[in-house]
């Protein structure tokens, strides 16, 4: 019997799985500590708070890089003391943050590298692959500062892609692809709300567009889009809304998820 894979769009990038036995955070913003940071923009939050942190006992979770609306100081700690035994992986480049906010337990934090792979439980794969913030950028050991994760669900045949803050690269499909089992049903979380010449004054890294992330589901031919990163500033969002009909006419089966709703991929 097929086991059920569910998902929870938390709001920005985050994302709440659950399969089976065990669950899984990725990049999991659920506080308002943006607001507090040095910025132009606007940080204050627009997407309600679902799932208050301290409420969440989870086996994985998943950073896609320092970030504060993805690495969130004030979602890991108490998600961290809710369970000694939930895994913490993030990129090398979060080092410092580590050491600024937890620097009585950094042994919780595992470093990924690209082209590695973790097994979660038994079938199911965690593959890193390298993301463009908007360049990709390594680290002084040689790693790269941001990624995305690929799940593969073996039993299922069904694998689910979590895009780190991420433009377009050369043989980012290519990348997607190897580690893809054959056959596997592809669902795609893509960071949709672009850059600009504007944004890129303020300093903010911008991030595919609804366009580009259509173009790689399609290259990917992925069965699933779900695009986010959009609704939480919404003066970091494309300037044209982002719907799900726009990417159902453009070819590739298209959801725009709801803040705390649950569905099945």
């Amino acid at each position: 019997m097929e086991t059920q894979i569910k998902l929870c769009w938390l709001g920005q990038s985050g994302f709440l799985l659950a399969y089976g036995g065990f669950s899984l955070l990725a990049d999991p913003y659920l506080s308002d500590s943006c607001a507090k940071l040095q910025s132009k923009l606007d940080h204050t939050r627009h997407t309600p708070i679902v799932k208050a942190p301290e409420t969440l006992q989870v086996d994985f979770y998943l950073v896609t890089h320092k970030h504060a609306d993805h690495f969130d100081p004030e979602t890991i700690a108490p998600v961290m003391a809710n369970d000694p035994s939930c895994r913490f992986f993030c990129p090398g480049d979060c080092r410092e943050k580590i050491g600024k906010f937890f620097p009585e337990t950094p042994e919780r934090f595992e470093f990924v590298s690209a082209g590695k792979m973790v097994e979660l439980a038994s079938g199911v794969e965690l593959h890193t692959i390298p993301a463009a913030h908007e360049t990709l950028e390594k680290d002084e050991y040689g790693e790269y500062k941001a990624v995305s994760y690929l799940i593969n669900f073996r039993k299922e045949n069904k694998s689910i892609f979590f895009g780190g803050d991420t433009i377009p690269y050369c043989g980012q499909d290519a990348a997607i692809l190897r580690c893809l089992p054959a056959g596997a049903e592809l669902t795609l979380c893509l960071p949709v709300n672009g850059r600009d010449d504007a944004r890129h004054a303020m300093g903010i890294d911008g991030n595919m567009d609804f366009d580009e992330a259509i173009a790689l589901a399609g290259k990917c031919s992925a069965k699933l889009l779900i695009p986010c990163h959009i609704g939480m500033f919404p003066a970091n969002d494309p300037a044209e809304p982002v719907t799900a009909e726009y990417g159902i006419a453009a070819g590739v089966n298209t959801i725009l998820p709801v803040a705390g709703e649950e569905f099945e991929i």
